[in-house]
């Protein structure tokens, strides 16, 4: 058996030395496989950590290299589109354009009727609509609104010439009109009543009152004409102790309304002839209230 496995060994002697001898070594060859690896490593670092991914981004490269090798043609492709994105844009302004020209026509009417209701007859409300060179998100048209409040006056720009009276009674106006479009269905006025008395008060009140019929209202006000016609009434005061101060929410029920309103009206001092103007006050308000119904 030893001398079996020894012819063996001796057969695999000559196959190896046979092998050895027609092995042709080249260092240089060698080099060069080594440089390759190299610059393989470099490329992993760099571009992906697999062969695959590295040919994907020498692909996407070469698009871009193509890309940049026909720019004159891609500036041309872009600016063709470019020329329909405008096309369209214009072709929208336009249409934009003559809406708004519709709807100012509309607009300027209503508010000058509201505002006649709000005694302030004489008044005459424009919307201005200018078209500018370039189109933005809003389209071509520059919009302002102009207000003449006297006979005989200029139409001057709204927030120019309008008092703070006339500023909340022209707001008033707009949510009026506007409410019945935008489908809103709280309205909130915060000091709307500012700048007014009188008459003009009173106005502002009954058309709020109108507003209410179809929609929620709420209203901070200080006037007794407004605060008159409050379907619900909620009194709200400042209470403080030692450490901290609260904001106090109350309902007032009907004699607590006319209590409120004597005191709104002549302040800390309440005399029989103020409760009893308070009264009339709200009593007339809830029957005008009944005839918008």
């Amino acid at each position: 058996m030893i001398q079996s496995v020894l012819y063996t060994l001796d057969d695999c002697s000559i196959q190896i030395r046979d092998y050895v001898e027609n092995i042709n070594f080249n260092a240089n060859e060698l080099d060069e496989i080594e440089k390759r690896l190299d610059i393989l490593g470099n490329l992993k670092r760099k571009y992906g950590r697999t062969i695959e991914e590295i040919i994907r981004y020498k692909e996407e490269k070469n698009n871009e290299l193509a890309k940049l090798l026909n720019a004159e043609e891609e500036i041309h492709k872009i600016n063709k589109e470019k020329e329909k994105i405008m096309e369209k844009i214009k072709e929208i302004s336009d249409e934009i354009h003559t809406r708004r020209k519709n709807v100012a026509d509309f607009l300027e009417k209503k508010i000058s009727d509201v505002l006649s209701e709000l005694n302030m007859p004489n008044t005459i409300f424009k919307v201005d609509i200018r078209k500018k060179d370039v189109p933005n998100e809003n389209g071509i048209d520059e919009v302002e609104f102009l207000i003449s409040t006297n006979i005989g006056e200029p139409l001057k720009p709204l927030d120019k010439i309008a008092s703070g009276g006339e500023l909340s009674r022209i707001m008033l106006a707009l949510k009026t009109i506007l409410a019945d479009f935008d489908g809103i269905s709280t309205l909130i006025f915060d000091e709307v009543d500012t700048g007014i008395s009188g008459k003009a008060a009173q106005s502002v009140a009954q058309k709020i009152a109108l507003i209410s019929r179809n929609r929620q209202v709420i209203c901070v006000t200080h006037l007794p004409q407004i605060t008159s016609m409050a379907d619900s009434h909620f009194k709200i005061s400042k209470e403080a102790d030692k450490e901290k101060t609260y904001i106090k929410i109350e309902k007032l029920d009907y004699e607590g309304k006319i209590k409120e309103l004597s005191r709104i009206i002549s302040g800390s001092v309440v005399t029989n002839t103020t409760y009893s103007h308070s009264k009339e006050l709200i009593d007339l308000a809830e029957n005008y209230k009944k005839n918008l119904i």
